[in-house]
């Protein structure tokens, strides 16, 4: 049949649009989705930890020559956002733009990561560390046929997978063990002028905050914060040491929480006491919990890291993995009596410590807000994780259980809260001071010990992890401060009209990203309909 004028036209016209240039929105997508395959393929331990299928078998021996080549591939992928951004202009929408702030900020990070604190340069044990680590997750995440559209096939293909890993494993420490040498020997030739290297100086920590954190604040802002926190921190226990003197009850299990069972039930004890969380979160209109949502299994700290990790923690779904279960460790104490009468803050004996630490672990923490996040439409948002979001989300979540009247009316619930609130005001002062090199080691881990309640033994260990990891203490203080300050906006704005279950529902659906992102874009949405926002994250 002979075409139209017309359709000859719309033939043309939509020939052309199917050769139109990407928008910004699938440049920065693609630009993301680089990165993360690039990275996968140069760090394969890296990605099992996320999930992505088909380099387990693989382990990559990290050398000088491939560090280099990683700085100019994190360099190249700058100047392609520039490029990105700036062909965008000043048209670009709000989502875009915070797109390209967040992989920004991603790649700044990395880039200072290498060139700037070279912790993988000071953090000798790190290599083969995470080679265990990589091959328990293996372990920890073998499949089983029929869950997660696993088959039969892929369980043996899985044990080859751990096998090949191992057989490449003792070069790699090999690598390592040189490195390590050579290391030791350039060290001990200038032991007697070697200066202490974890200060990076207070003009480049303002610089970390704002530039990789996106945070509106310098060191000696949150400085400020942390001192607030103390005092609030110390003030409140002194309060609740009044309440016990007066009721004449000792704190500890005691008060009112119930000291938990040992030995195999203590499993069980957790379990309950995350479904009671799941329970409080429903039937106090706190959050949506998305019919998705994945089981988190409870189950012993592998006792390889039991030494170093005597509280509980939790692993979320791998990024990647097409499983939406998570895992929470726990560490039971070698007596939970002893560890009642000794209120040691990293060990859990109770009902309501054990509550109180699966809340900002498990529910509405970091397993229900990263298990949203890692299912964003956005692959940008998809990728990132902000502690300070994430922290400050958990952090924030402590307290208004608390208020909100999880553990009744007990004392050592308060407490507790107390003295974490301590500890977490005395650790981001710890970690102005040394980053900015005012203090030693030695008088933060003092500080640190005076102030939170650790034993010197855990707050020497503490201190130099802190030493290690610059800025990300600041995560817990820094986080709950940005997140009040956006619900109290949030409440002027809404009024009536509000809830703290909208909130909440709206905050988790823009992803793991700073408050410097979420803020303005929730309260733009403000006039949507709370469903239309939660569609962005899959709900």
């Amino acid at each position: 049949m002979k075409k139209t004028p017309l359709a000859l036209l719309l033939a043309c016209l939509l020939s052309a649009n199917a050769f139109a240039a990407p928008t910004t929105h699938e440049q920065l997508t693609a630009l993301a989705q680089d990165i993360v395959r690039t990275s996968a393929r140069h760090d394969p331990i890296h990605a099992t930890a996320l999930g992505i299928a088909g380099m387990d078998g693989l382990l990559a021996t990290p050398s000088e020559a491939e560090r280099a080549a990683t700085v100019a591939q994190l360099e190249a992928w700058g100047k392609q956002l520039d490029a990105i951004s700036k062909a965008a202009g000043p048209s670009i929408s709000l989502v875009d733009a915070d797109d390209a702030k967040l992989l920004r900020a991603q790649l700044d990070g990395r880039l200072d990561e290498l060139l700037v604190y070279q912790t993988d340069r000071k953090d000798y044990a790190g290599p083969a560390l995470s080679l265990v680590d990589a091959i328990y997750t293996q372990f920890l995440h073998l499949p089983i046929p029929g869950r997660d559209d696993a088959a039969a096939a892929d369980v043996p293909r899985a044990w080859a997978d751990i096998i090949a890993r191992l057989e490449k494993g003792p070069a790699f420490i090999d690598a390592v063990l040189a490195t390590l040498a050579k290391t030791s020997a350039t060290i001990q030739a200038h032991v007697d002028t070697w200066p202490e290297n974890f200060a990076m100086g207070r003009a480049a920590y303002d610089r970390m905050l704002q530039r990789e954190q996106l945070l509106p604040y310098t060191g000696k802002d949150v400085e400020g914060m942390a001192r607030d926190e103390l005092a609030h921190g110390w003030a409140e226990e002194a309060w609740v040491k009044a309440a016990a003197a007066h009721r004449k009850v000792a704190l500890g299990a005691e008060s009112g929480g119930g000291m938990a069972p040992s030995g195999p039930a203590l499993i069980d004890y957790y379990r309950d006491r995350i479904a009671e969380l799941r329970k409080f979160v429903v039937e106090h209109d706190i959050v949506t919990i998305p019919a998705w949502l994945g089981a988190l299994d409870v189950v012993e700290t592998p006792k390889f890291q039991q030494p170093v990790s005597p509280g509980a923690s939790m692993e979320s779904p791998r990024l990647f993995a097409k499983s939406e279960s998570g895992h929470y460790f726990i560490t039971p104490p070698e007596s939970l009596k002893e560890a009642a009468e000794r209120l040691d803050m990293n060990e859990d004996f109770d009902r309501d410590r054990i509550l109180q630490t699966a809340a900002h672990e498990a529910m509405p923490g970091h397993f229900l807000q990263l298990s949203i996040a890692r299912r964003h439409s956005d692959y940008v948002r998809k990728i990132q994780y902000s502690g300070v979001f994430a922290e400050g989300w958990a952090f924030y979540g402590e307290e208004m259980f608390l208020r909100l009247g999880l553990y009744g009316d007990d004392l050592d619930a308060r407490v507790f809260t107390a003295r974490w609130e301590r500890v977490r005001g005395a650790r981001v002062i710890v970690d102005v001071k040394l980053a900015s090199g005012e203090w030693t080691l030695e008088q933060a881990a003092r500080f640190f010990e005076e102030q939170s309640g650790f034993t010197k033994s855990a707050s020497e260990a503490a201190v130099a992890g802190y030493a290690l990891r610059p800025g990300y203490v600041l995560a817990y203080t820094v986080g709950r401060l940005q997140l009040q300050e956006l619900l109290g906006e949030y409440q002027r704005r809404s009024g009536d009209k509000g809830s703290l279950h909208d909130f909440h529902d709206r905050l988790l659906s823009y992803g793991s990203v700073p408050f410097a992102i979420v803020g303005p874009e929730l309260l733009a949405d403000l006039g949507k309909p709370a469903g239309a926002v939660r569609a962005v994250a899959n709900y």
